[in-house]
């Protein structure tokens, strides 16, 4: 009888420890997950900026496009 106690005291001690451990390992993931999160966000925020600055740019290219192909018209019609 004593030997199933001290069996099942070591078990328990060994459930506990395990326990123990993994919650340890979730506590450590929620921060990491908390601080992955900040970053995604950042990340997010930081490609919206670069997407209306990359429309801008678009934007500034069509209308340059347009001066040079006016511009080359003009140096066709000037040429002949």
């Amino acid at each position: 009888m004593a030997a199933q106690v001290r069996e099942l005291e070591a078990r328990l001690k060994d459930r506990e420890d395990q326990l123990y451990l993994q919650r340890k390992d979730l506590d450590a993931n929620k921060t990491s997950n908390a601080v992955l999160r900040g970053q995604n966000v950042d990340f997010l925020a930081e490609k919206d900026a670069l997407e209306k600055h990359a429309q801008v740019i678009q934007i500034q290219n069509d209308d340059i496009t347009r001066e040079l192909d006016k511009f080359c018209e003009m140096d066709e019609y000037v040429r002949n």
